[in-house]
């Protein structure tokens, strides 16, 4: 069985002209990336929810579990109907796509109740392979990895790196950013996984889909002793 794209829109609310474009945009892009995450048994549901978009893209996505994955769209987004549109939405799809083949690795120590988010390092690690796997698939980097750089990401990371194994830290603070707190940025969490992935397969010279299994403790060691450079 291949990835199975469902579109969970029995009241007909995406209109039939992005729902031409929609599918077989989606479908071309998770051939591919299937192809080089070797993915499948998998669904992912298309879902009508504004409230769940990247307002900047109009399109959003969640992954559950190691079987479903979730692609959300706001049909009434002008961002729909713009150029960019095929990037917007085929990006989402790899992300998410990354973010399955990792929960079925043995190193996102993945089981039930608990997701790939175990500790900080997890969390940094499954985001980063996921936004680098954007760029492997053709994507330019998420405008979120690279919104925090510099000193302010730094800073970031000394934090992270004495917390890395922790799984006592705030995920929405680390990711989204905690109003009035300079110390917790918007997207610092997805910058600094994006950095230390970028890092880690450039010094490696491998790929993000060749990395699906990344231990964290191999990339603190790294970071530790300085073979690491974000």
């Amino acid at each position: 069985m291949t990835v199975r794209l469902n579109v969970c829109d029995a009241c007909g609310d995406i209109p039939s002209d992005l729902r031409d474009w929609m599918l077989p945009t989606l479908e071309t892009v998770r051939d591919r990336a299937a192809a080089r995450l070797e993915l499948s048994d998998a669904d992912v549901n298309i879902i009508v929810a504004p409230g769940q978009v990247i307002p900047e893209y109009g399109v959003g996505g969640f992954t559950f579990n190691r079987s479903v994955a979730q692609i959300a769209i706001d049909p009434w987004s002008p961002l729909l109907r713009q150029p960019g549109r095929d990037a917007r939405l085929g990006s989402v799809l790899a992300h998410e796509m990354n973010h399955l083949a990792r929960f079925r690795h043995p190193a996102a120590e993945w089981a039930p109740p608990w997701l790939s988010r175990k500790t900080l390092g997890h969390s940094l690690i499954a985001e980063g392979l996921a936004q680098c796997f954007e760029e492997e698939m053709g994507y330019p980097p998420p405008f979120y990895a690279i919104a925090v750089e510099g000193p302010p990401l730094w800073d970031l990371a000394a934090r992270a790196l004495a917390l890395f194994e922790t799984a006592d830290f705030d995920a929405t603070a680390w990711f989204f950013g905690r109003a009035g707190d300079p110390s917790f940025p918007r997207f610092g969490g997805y910058s600094l996984g994006y950095a230390l992935v970028r890092g880690w397969t450039m010094s490696m010279d491998t790929t993000p889909s060749e990395e699906t299994g990344l231990e964290p403790a191999e990339v603190l060691r790294a970071w530790r002793t300085g073979r690491l450079d974000i």
